[in-house]
């Protein structure tokens, strides 16, 4: 993840469009919610957003934990926890926002009243109108934090 993260970075730097002062975000659904927490970590002057939606294996008693390690990230993040997610783990959310709060990192985390897999459309799970608002969330906060 960490390679594949600096040398996707590496490559757009190297477009002429692209503006290498920018910030990046990324955006992560489900096991992509860990990646992109390890991403943000990868390249933490130039990862500004991390939206993890309905994530897995944020939050875990490993010392690998991806939260564990946001204090090495300079990052605005956005947790969207899906309610059987929380009923399953419910210290998470807890976990979660001590994390940022300790690494002094703006967040949102929040349980979202959708199924684990509300985000993929074919996912029996799927629930358009809570994926809506979460794309929603992660562009606001891409809006704010890539400026």
């Amino acid at each position: 993840i960490v390679a594949d993260t600096r040398a996707y970075t590496a490559f757009l730097d190297g477009l002429p469009q692209v503006d290498r002062k920018a910030g990046i975000g990324t955006l992560g659904v489900d096991i992509g919610g860990a990646h992109a927490f390890i991403a943000a970590r990868s390249l933490p002057d130039r990862i500004k957003a991390v939206a993890a939606i309905h994530p897995l294996a944020v939050a875990t008693s490993r010392d690998t934990s991806p939260h564990l390690h946001v204090d090495r990230s300079k990052a605005a993040y956005l947790v969207t926890i899906a309610r059987p997610d929380d009923e399953r783990e419910p210290g998470d959310k807890d976990d979660l926002r001590s994390a940022f709060a300790n690494a002094g990192l703006e967040a949102t985390v929040e349980v979202v009243p959708a199924g684990h897999g509300y985000m993929i459309a074919d996912d029996p799970a799927h629930d358009a109108a809570a994926a809506d608002a979460a794309f929603v969330q992660a562009n606001t906060l891409f809006g704010q934090a890539l400026r």
